[in-house]
């Protein structure tokens, strides 16, 4: 399957460091918007709201565990809403919750509480996902929107419009990937394909 990386599939201003809409937004935007699964659009569920730390405690140890429960959580929503694609999105989003930033990803995911949506089309549950994207911000993540701005400077991303998977959700070490890739890239077409290349597994679910 060949992805749009700069593709918006939904705008809202905001800043741009928030998401990696120049590198993930046709991953999650045009292979998870406009699935039929039962949950999209403005009514379909409802959104969360942020909540506190809680969970099972145990510190790094529970923080892969709480995150790990939260996407199984959504896996079961999807498989409910008969989205195999977006089920198998995030079983495989599961290993960020050891390699990534799994209080972060526990944040964000829990803006979808009773419903199969994404970071893509997350229709009324927007203004949480802002709220946690900002209470996680690193700096790696900001470095990659920089690149990939200088590679394609026309792009939404580059004006703060945004959607896509938050690189605050991501390992320091795919960022470094990322931004190597997008740093060495001749021109915004090739450096399109540089996050792509990086997730397969998220890829093969589409």
């Amino acid at each position: 399957m060949t992805l749009d990386l700069l593709n918006p599939t939904w705008r809202k201003s905001s800043r741009a460091a928030l998401s990696l809409l120049a590198l993930m937004g046709g991953l999650i935007g045009a292979s998870l918007v406009g699935c039929d699964d039962g949950s999209s659009g403005t009514d379909g569920g409802s959104a969360g709201t942020e909540s506190g730390a809680g969970g099972s405690g145990g510190g790094a140890a529970g923080a892969v565990a709480d995150c790990e429960a939260e996407l199984d959580r959504l896996v079961n929503n999807c498989v409910t809403a008969g989205s195999d694609s977006r089920a198998c999105f995030y079983e495989e989003y599961k290993a960020f919750c050891t390699s990534g930033e799994p209080e972060a990803i526990t944040e964000s995911v829990k803006c979808f509480p009773d419903n199969c949506w994404t970071f893509a089309d997350a229709n009324t549950a927007y203004d949480c996902l802002t709220a946690s994207y900002s209470a996680h911000p690193k700096e790696k993540a900001t470095a990659v929107i920089n690149a990939i701005c200088a590679k394609c400077p026309g792009e939404t991303v580059c004006n703060g419009e945004y959607t896509g998977l938050p690189p605050e959700h991501l390992p320091d070490d795919l960022l470094d990937t990322i931004l190597a890739c997008v740093d060495a890239a001749a021109d915004c077409q090739t450096a399109r394909g540089c996050s792509e290349d990086n997730v397969p597994d998220l890829v093969a679910c589409f």
